[in-house]
């Protein structure tokens, strides 16, 4: 059986295929989320198609219908402004399947190198999903803000990182490669328990899921702090 990782890139070049074919006026197509950083797992496939003139959403979803994966499709036309909810998921994990990559810096423009005070305010995301868990008697429900709060504790560590070299780079994998020992280290792991392993493949139950949210973020927490405390020594040099 042909691996999953396979079976996705050949199921993005269909679905690119099949939006030229509707709207030759495409300009750029991106891939971005899980089926970019964990084809392996993804459960959809999430695009940006950036056109010189929109056509009717539904001539991109009947385009894209019954593919193996179900697909999240975002229309923007060329030049215009990028919401800015989702720049970041596009930043992180975008690939570009078709077109020029001008067109994509155009609609997503600036992204400011995110501070410290944006770490912290990540931080108190997770608390406020952890909060949403406790309120819900269902189990069934707790598991979304389970997974969100590990993730916005994954997401804080990124910032931090980000913060910590003054880039704009969002792309964890090439954010751990920039960090020195042993930070390199400690935000791989971060990585692949909070963002690979927790959000993404739901490897806990609700029942160890408090003392695992608390365990981690004292790790991040531990791990914001070093990198603070890293950056004031190398400004004060």
């Amino acid at each position: 059986m042909e691996d999953k990782r396979k079976l996705v890139e050949k199921w993005l070049r269909e679905a690119t295929r099949r939006l030229l074919e509707v709207d030759p006026k495409i300009k750029a197509i991106v891939a971005f989320g899980s089926c970019v950083y964990a084809p392996e797992l993804a459960h959809d496939l999430d695009l940006l198609v950036i056109t010189e003139e929109e056509k009717d959403l539904e001539t991109y979803w009947d385009a894209l219908a019954h593919l193996p994966l179900d697909v999240d499709v975002i229309v923007n036309r060329a030049g215009k402004p990028l919401g800015d909810g989702l720049k970041p998921g596009i930043l992180a994990f975008g690939k570009l399947l078709w077109g020029e990559d001008k067109f994509v810096r155009e609609v997503l423009g600036e992204v400011p190198v995110p501070t410290f005070e944006d770490v912290r305010r990540r931080l108190r995301d997770a608390e406020r999903y952890i909060e949403l868990a406790r309120s819900l008697a269902n189990e069934v429900e707790k598991i979304g803000p389970y997974r969100d709060a590990f993730n916005a504790l994954f997401d804080a560590a990124r910032l931090a990182v980000m913060a910590f070299l003054c880039t704009e780079q969002t792309r964890w994998g090439e954010l751990r490669r920039s960090l020195p020992p042993p930070f390199d280290e400690r935000f791989r792991r971060i990585v692949n328990q909070l963002h690979v392993r927790f959000f993404y493949h739901i490897s806990f139950s609700t029942t160890e899921a408090e003392s695992l949210y608390q365990r981690w973020r004292r790790e991040v927490e531990d791990f914001v702090s070093d990198l603070e405390r890293a950056m004031r020594g190398k400004e004060k040099r």
